[in-house]
C-alpha cells in the first residue's frame, strides 16, 4: 500500500469482501458498502473503517451509537 500513498492515492475503494486490512494500517480511508448485516457493521467499525454504506440506516445507526 505504500506504492499507492507514494502515488498520492488518498482513498481506495472495495467490496466489504475484500477489505485490505493493510489499508488501515498505512492510513488510507476505507469505505464499505452495501453492509445491511448488525454483526458486519460491528466488525468492519472494530477494523476503523473510515465510512459504511447501508440499505438499513436504522442498524447502521444503532451500530455506530453502540460504540459510544
Amino acid at each position: 500500500m505504500s506504492a499507492l500513498r507514494a502515488a498520492g492515492v488518498r482513498r481506495v475503494v472495495v467490496p466489504e469482501s475484500a477489505l485490505p486490512e493493510a489499508a488501515l494500517v498505512d492510513g488510507l480511508e476505507v469505505h464499505v458498502w452495501t453492509v445491511n448485516d448488525p454483526a458486519a457493521m460491528t466488525r468492519l467499525l472494530d477494523l476503523g473503517v473510515d465510512g459504511l454504506v447501508s440499505d438499513r440506516a436504522d442498524l447502521a445507526l444503532r451500530a455506530v451509537a453502540a460504540r459510544r
